[in-house]
């Protein structure tokens, strides 16, 4: 879901014929206030409303990492760390110790 608001930089062309019909179309939208629609419904909207809608972008929220030590760690669990990247477990990869 998207959130588009009334666009507060909005100005009425002082040319356009239709000037009234879009003071009175922004009020309109400006009464009703922040709204949420769908990501693509958002769009052509604000593409539609000849200026008069904005999108609005939330703040994302922090993804906090889940961190942990090898150390804590049990033995089975590095074997399958180790040879979940590729690890060898034949004669020639031993040369750096035992697994």
């Amino acid at each position: 879901m998207q959130s588009i608001d009334p666009n507060p930089d909005w100005k009425a062309d002082p040319k356009s014929k239709t000037k009234t019909a879009d003071e009175a179309q922004y009020a309109a939208i400006k009464a009703k206030g922040k709204i949420e629609v769908a990501f693509v419904t958002a769009q052509e909207n604000v593409r539609n409303s000849k200026g008069m809608y904005r999108m609005t972008v939330e703040a994302p929220t922090p993804v906090s990492l889940p961190t942990f030590s090898l150390e804590d760690r049990s033995t089975e669990d590095l074997k399958v760390m180790y040879f979940s990247i590729g690890g060898k477990a034949d004669r020639a990869s031993r040369s750096h110790g035992p697994i």
